[in-house]
């Protein structure tokens, strides 16, 4: 999700009456430096070091007006100084209007430079210079302003091992069509599958297995919806022992061709039946569908029954087994900038107390990650989200539930469910709706969803938190009625402070309605200081189902994100202490003149 943006109000600069109107290029009274005829996306700055023709201690006023009349956020930088100029920076955004803008600034004038006399006390009370500069507004062409930084990046260094089987390829042959099933290799760790059917395109296979003996059929999974929201994408599913899941972007079905008041039919081309061949898009059931059944809306697309029968799986090669492989993860914080944006990273390492050169190890621009993920040896030996529940076993190995009751408060230690029994609440994963979504099997009014573990957050970064979630008030004979239903997400740990029993509020979902979707909430945030926490959905009335919980540093087009993380195979070292360095550049491949290097950390290595 973007940056939240900064506004400010207008101050009608433009419009001031003044005594003086500067017409220098770059300002007789305000000695403008290092100011662009076009300010692209990102944080874009200027210098003012101001004149002696200038009242001591004058206030300087700016305002730029956008093509649409709004303000865009400028602000001079306190305590910043260049050249021994003020630096003023100007943030201008994906969504800000391109076209031409107005540039005002005013200030208070001692001396008039066209007589070089002294103005009297009388017209020095208030602001009577102003000086004015047309601006264009690119906000979709790259940041070119030269990167300054906050303060010092620094490298959190961690060494990460993951096991397993890595399988080159393997062919299913089907009655329908011959599909290759290619693992999805992500830093040579083997995350998944793609499947080609035969007339070349891809989709990609998710599995939670490492081993693709894939036997049974190919169907379409029947998802029921509740609410108003029409159905959005559905998924195929193949059932089979191992835990298995295909995302599988289908042909866009219209609902006003093919469709009755409840069924999906296999008339349309390129449809579920003939599954030939598979091209992008994604199934849309409209609003004709949903009849009302009191207070709930229930349709299910149950006519999508096409199944594809797999004869055999032969492997084209052997598997490698047992296998640990090293990886550094590189955590790199403090990368938010004053100005200028941040492209690509470098970075090298040595080993510790070697005088050689560091040696290169990879180049990547700066993209942000999942912070919701487990560690290696959490779930099958690797990371993957904790968020998404594709299984029970993420559910149940990342996340718990108790009752908040009286003097059940949430603290740090309920996610151990031993300590907290008589509060402690089962999760269960459902995936009958629209969401492959987790809930806490409990009636109770209020209660709370939380991770177990706590993840390391920084003040100088900003977050983004996004979740899907749905709310229902009835489940069998048990009916909630409350003229509110509401669930509140914090954070609580070390990097919150405050009173607040449950840490800090981020986010809040509310509904007056008995059944209410929730698609993509994003809510950002920042934490007052360095340290960990952990989420908490805390429930108040009704029964809650979330799903897709993402946690990101949050993202602006051609703003540098407040930190990346890197992960980067370590296929040489062994038993050894490293050091690693990293090197900042901007698009145009200028480096910064920094020297950021992490302390020491052991490594074990990678044996195969």
């Amino acid at each position: 999700m973007p940056r939240i943006k900064k506004i400010l109000s207008k101050q009608n600069l433009a419009q001031l009456p003044v005594l003086i109107t500067d017409t220098g290029p770059e300002s007789l009274y305000f000695n403008i430096k290092q100011l662009s005829g076009v300010f692209t996306g990102g944080r874009n700055a200027f210098l003012i070091s101001g004149t002696s023709l200038l009242k001591p201690n004058t206030e300087v006023l700016i305002e730029i007006i956008d093509s649409n009349g709004n303000s865009l956020y400028v602000e001079a930088i306190r305590g910043f100084i260049e050249g021994g100029a003020r630096l003023v920076v100007v943030e201008v955004y994906e969504n800000t209007p391109r076209g031409s803008a107005l540039l005002t600034i005013v200030g208070t004038a001692r001396i008039d430079a066209k007589t070089n006399t002294v103005l009297s006390n009388e017209v020095t009370q208030s602001p009577n210079v102003r000086w004015q500069k047309k601006i264009i507004i690119e906000p979709k062409t790259k940041n070119i302003t030269p990167i300054r930084i906050k303060k010092q990046p620094e490298i959190i260094v961690d060494e990460l091992l993951l096991t397993g089987s890595l399988l080159s390829q393997s062919v299913i042959n089907t009655a329908i069509s011959n599909i290759t099933l290619k693992p999805k290799s992500v830093l040579n760790k083997q995350k998944g599958y793609i499947v080609v059917v035969n007339d070349g395109e891809s989709i990609q296979f998710n599995s939670s297995h490492l081993t693709p003996k894939i036997t049974g059929s190919l169907t379409l999974q029947q998802r029921t919806y509740r609410g108003t929201i029409p159905a959005t994408t559905e998924s195929i599913e193949i059932t089979q022992i191992h835990t298995a899941s295909l995302n599988l972007p289908l042909s866009l079905l219209n609902a006003s061709k093919s469709f009755t008041d409840t069924n999906i039919t296999s008339s349309v081309d390129n449809s579920v039946l003939n599954i030939t061949p598979i091209k992008n898009g994604q199934y849309e059931i409209g609003e004709n569908l949903y009849t009302a059944s009191a207070t709930t809306y229930v349709r299910a697309a149950k006519s999508i029954t096409g199944s594809i029968q797999y004869y055999h799986v032969s492997e084209s090669s052997t598997l490698t087994t047992g296998s640990i492989l090293s990886f550094a993860k590189l955590r790199i914080i403090d990368l938010d900038t004053i100005s200028g944006e941040i492209f690509r990273i470098k970075t090298s390492n040595r080993q510790a107390g070697s005088q050689t050169d560091f040696a290169f190890v990879a180049d990547t621009p700066t993209r942000v990650g999942e912070l919701l993920i487990t560690s290696s040896t959490d779930q099958d030996d690797r990371e993957q989200p904790i968020g998404v529940f594709n299984t029970l076993s993420i559910l149940t190995a990342s996340w718990y539930a108790h009752n908040v009751t009286g003097s059940g408060i949430p603290d740090t230690s309920y996610s151990d469910d031993t300590i907290n029994a008589a509060t402690h609440i089962s999760l269960s994963r459902d995936n009958n709706y629209m969401l492959d979504a987790g809930y806490a099997v409990t009636t109770t009014s209020s209660y709370f969803i939380g991770t177990r573990k706590e993840i390391d957050l920084f003040p100088a970064s900003e977050y983004t938190l996004k979740f899907d979630s749905y709310v229902y008030t009835t489940s069998a004979s048990y009916a909630f009625t409350s003229s509110q239903y509401v669930m509140d997400v914090y954070l609580t740990g070390s990097a919150m402070v405050g009173d607040n029993i449950f840490g800090q509020k981020i986010a809040s979902v509310s509904t007056k309605e008995k059944v209410a979707y929730f698609p993509n909430k994003t809510f950002n945030f920042t934490v007052p200081r360095i340290g960990n926490a952990g989420l908490r959905f805390v429930i108040n009335n009704g029964f809650w189902q979330i799903a897709n919980i993402s946690l990101k540093v949050a993202e602006e087009y051609a703003f540098s994100p407040g930190e990346v993380t890197i992960t980067v195979p370590n296929t040489t070292q062994t038993t050894a202490s490293l050091v690693f360095k990293t090197d900042l550049f901007d698009i145009n491949n200028n480096a910064l003149d920094l020297n950021i290097q992490s302390i020491p950390t052991f490594f074990s290595g990678s044996r195969r």
